[in-house]
Order: structure tokens, then sequence, then C-alpha cells
């Protein structure tokens, strides 16, 4: 999940600026509607994982951040503001269904003198991830840009670069999912 959600960041700005033609600005509050989706479905991920549980959630969470990431696939350069806006609000929204039962789960789950151990390996799961996503994202962007340089690459590289990155990345978020299934 976090190797998908990092790629993103990496992602989105080279849509947005060099396809779309959007200043730093407007990239950068476009963008912002990420964190706030992420940050409105933390409290309702929280409820629905005390009533239904912590891992139906997960699972449900998982899923639903693989659809997000196949949506974000299918931006183009006809792709309106508000299209981007919403598909990157579900997006990013999604995690939030994952990543507040998780992160509970695996804290309450440990004795109480090993959360701390708990906390660092949880943190650094997400970092592996993080960086694996900046890396490998950032790879098969690249290389369906089939540019030499991304400052020069046309638009429509650009939006064939997003499209192969986030489609790959859907199969991955979907194994996830299918790993969820298997073991939660």
């Amino acid at each position: 999940v976090y190797t998908v959600i990092t790629g993103n960041w990496l992602i989105v700005p080279f849509y947005l600026q060099q396809a779309k033609k959007l200043s730093t600005l407007a990239c950068g509050m476009m963008m912002t509607v990420g964190p706030v989706g992420c940050a409105i479905f933390t409290p309702v991920a929280s409820r629905l994982a005390q009533r239904f549980g912590s891992f139906a959630v997960m699972k449900a969470g998982v899923l639903a951040f693989a659809a997000g990431t196949f949506c974000m696939s299918t931006l183009n350069l006809h792709s309106s503001a508000l299209r981007f806006v919403v598909t990157l609000f579900c997006f990013n929204g999604s995690i939030a269904f994952f990543q507040t039962p998780n992160n509970a789960e695996i804290i309450s789950s440990a004795r109480p003198e090993k959360r701390g151990v708990a906390s660092g390996l949880l943190n650094l799961s997400r970092t592996v991830g993080q960086v694996t996503g900046t890396a490998v994202m950032g790879a098969i962007f690249y290389r369906f840009t089939g540019t030499k340089t991304l400052e020069d690459a046309e638009p429509a590289r650009i939006v064939t670069g997003v499209h192969y990155a986030y489609f790959i990345a859907g199969f991955v978020a979907l194994a996830a999912f299918l790993i969820a299934l298997k073991w939660l």
C-alpha cells in the first residue's frame, strides 16, 4: 500500500504540470485534496473498525485502494480538474480504511512492553514501502514515457507513463488485497 501511495506523490506533479500545463500553485492545491480525503475518512474508518472489526475494514480499504489506483490509471489529457480531484480524493481517502485499523491492530496486539518495538517496526515497514514506491513507480513511469528526459516529454507521453504506472500499481494493490484475504 505504501509503495503505491508514495509513488503517487512522485508521478502526479508530472501529470498536472507537464501534461495538463498547470502552475505549481494549482498543482499543489489540487494535490492537497488527497490528504484531506484521508483526514476526513480516518474517523469514519475508526468507527467502522470498532463496529465491524479491524480486519474487515482493512480488507475493504485495500480493495477500495486497488479500485482507486485503477481509476488513477484512467486519467488522460482531457480529464477535468473535478474528475482529477474526485479521483485523488477517493484514491487517497481509501488509505484511511487500511491505515487506521492496521495501525491500531498492530499496536494493540503487542504486549505493553513491546509496543515501542511494534511501533518502530510499523514505521520501518512504512518507510521501506515508501522508498520502494518512489523507486519502482518512478522507474515504471519513466520507462513508459519513452523519453530520455522528462523535462522535454510531450504531454501524451506523460499520460502514457501515468497510465501504465497506475495500471501496474493497481495490480500491486490487488495483490495486497489477495494477501489480506489469506492472512486477515
